[in-house]
């Protein structure tokens, strides 16, 4: 066998490797989100605006990129189920700030703990060097294709 086949051989089993994979996490995620009542694109933006605390529109639709409209669908929701509030910048009116509400810090704090706990339970099928292994692998391979997506 060839190198050139060889390569091909593993190009392809990455290729249905990751398809794979992201379905497979799409899918545990939307489970797992439901949970919460949330979607996944709510949970994440949640998560960011728990991170970066707050916020206005635009900067987290550049951090989630996705579209405004998308984000205000999100927010919208959000508030609707009283995870977040708007607030108007004090000195541009036009710019609002997004915040979460107690009842989200309370609830993203135990959806955390809880996201964690599922991701240690995936791991317990591997010993503590093939862990480290493949989320070492992980992070050079997601590094390999922002690479390739750049050029």
């Amino acid at each position: 066998v060839t190198m050139a086949a060889k390569n091909h051989e593993i190009a392809q089993r990455l290729s249905i490797l990751t398809c794979t994979l992201q379905k497979v996490t799409n899918d545990l995620e939307s489970d797992f989100t439901a949970k919460y009542n949330l979607t996944p694109s709510e949970f994440h933006f949640l998560t960011h605006l728990h991170i970066i605390k707050n916020v206005n529109i635009k900067s987290i639709a550049q951090a989630m990129n996705i579209s405004y409209g998308r984000i205000s669908h999100i927010l919208n929701a959000l508030e609707n189920k009283g995870f977040v509030k708007r607030d108007f910048n004090k000195k541009d009116k036009r710019n609002i700030v997004i915040s979460l509400t107690n009842k989200a810090k309370d609830m993203i704090e135990k959806a955390h703990a809880q996201y964690m706990d599922m991701h240690g339970e995936i791991l317990k099928n591997f010993d503590a060097k093939k862990s480290e292994t493949l989320v070492n692998t992980l992070e050079e391979y997601l590094n390999s294709v922002k690479s390739f997506m750049q050029k």
